[in-house]
């Protein structure tokens, strides 16, 4: 943006990707990105606050960046093999994921609530369950004076009793959780080796807690046939 106001592009810019003007493809080295999110301020909401439906119902926030895993259908599978080119745990590898701290995520909370009183945030986290001695102090320390009521995103394999409290006392009213298959061969093929139990009981314990719960679900897998679609099916009737 520096550049562009000075009016001429240095081309020289990590990440920059561009057509020279004979057509030809360049693709500068990649940046490494920033560990510590903490860096970054708040976004400007005053950019779409008072536009009317949606933006005046609620807002979006990230605690998080990156994904403890790296399914094959996710842009975070991409994003994974750009910056571990060498690691064969690239899928599965930790170190994509950085966290805020808990003071810089709760400060954000209460300057939105404070400036424009949502009445729902959505966090926009891959797996909101992803650190749990960080939900743990997430929940412990919220305060009225952050409290919003938040949908969030999360991954079978990080419920448990812990981890569905701490998103209960921190304001949590509905969960999107990624199932995508119940099939357990399939889930191994696309980067999602949890079982039909870990399923069944992160189900069972968000319904439990009185927390809304939707299910991804993807279907139509070429290997997949009309008794997965069956077995699908009697789980959902059953949970």
């Amino acid at each position: 943006c520096n550049s562009l106001e000075d009016g001429e592009v240095d081309l020289d810019i990590p990440n920059l990707a561009y057509l020279d003007d004979e057509g030809g493809y360049h693709e500068n080295p990649l940046r490494p990105y920033e560990p510590d999110t903490d860096t970054f301020d708040f976004p400007d909401k005053d950019l779409f606050h008072g536009l009317g439906s949606p933006f005046d119902a609620g807002t979006l926030i990230h605690f998080n960046r990156g994904c403890p895993w790296g399914c094959t259908f996710c842009g975070n599978n991409k994003y994974r093999k750009m910056y571990f080119p060498d690691r064969k745990d690239y899928m599965y590898t930790r170190d994509f994921l950085r966290m805020r701290s808990v003071d810089h995520a709760l400060a954000e909370m209460r300057w939105l609530k404070e400036n424009y009183d949502p009445g729902l945030l959505r966090v926009n986290d891959d797996d909101m369950c992803a650190d749990e001695e960080w939900l743990e102090e997430f929940a412990d320390r919220m305060t009225d004076a952050e409290r919003i009521p938040y949908k969030c995103f999360v991954i079978p394999n990080n419920v448990n009793e812990r981890t569905v409290d701490y998103l209960k006392r921190s304001g949590c009213e509905q969960i999107q959780m990624g199932v995508q298959s119940l099939t357990y061969k399939t889930r191994r093929m696309i980067g999602r080796p949890n079982t039909d139990e870990q399923i069944a009981k992160a189900v069972d314990l968000i319904r439990e807690a009185g927390i809304g719960l939707y299910v991804d679900q993807i279907f139509g897998m070429p290997w997949e046939g009309e008794e997965d679609a069956k077995k699908t099916e009697q789980f959902y009737i059953d949970h």
